[in-house]
């Protein structure tokens, strides 16, 4: 994600530099837009995935609620967040049109296209720890031998990751 966005700082610099070739350049960053929707969606299919399989695990009702508050906060940020890169300038096609009218790559603030981004990352670096610590807190008091459920504690957090 950190080399898509210097590749995109980068390639908004070269379409200002190179006013005569915006085209490609363009694509480029519309390729690169294409990445950022790829990595949100799919990010927020694997913490659904993983809070769905943590249900199956959860016994205690606070265990439950904790996945089900986590999930439905990382979905939701997801799904901003990836709503406000696809209309930023209010879709696809009035981006090309402002595109044409100015040479910019983007017609939105910088300063909150980077609040968001921010906000978005940490929730899902919250959401990223309470998975990994979830699978101590469902295991501590199952009845299992004190090395299978070490070992299925490292197991489940080592997936997480």
């Amino acid at each position: 994600m950190i080399i898509a966005a210097c590749i995109d700082a980068r390639l908004s610099l070269t379409a200002a530099a190179n006013p005569g070739k915006p085209d490609l350049v363009f694509l480029v960053i519309d390729w690169l837009l294409v990445a950022y929707c790829t990595y949100i969606f799919t990010m927020s299919l694997f913490k659904i995935s993983m809070g769905l399989f943590f249900l199956r695990i959860a016994t205690a009702p606070i265990h439950r609620r904790m996945i089900y508050c986590t999930t439905t906060l990382s979905s939701a940020c997801g799904i901003a967040y990836f709503i406000y890169i696809i209309m930023g300038c209010g879709g696809p096609a009035k981006r090309r049109e402002h595109r044409k009218k100015t040479g910019a790559d983007h017609c939105y603030n910088d300063t909150v296209a980077l609040a968001v981004g921010y906000s978005y990352a940490a929730v899902v670096a919250i959401t990223d720890i309470f998975f990994v610590i979830l699978p101590a807190l469902l295991l501590r008091k199952s009845p299992m031998r004190k090395g299978l459920k070490i070992t299925a504690i490292v197991i489940l957090v080592l997936a997480n990751l």
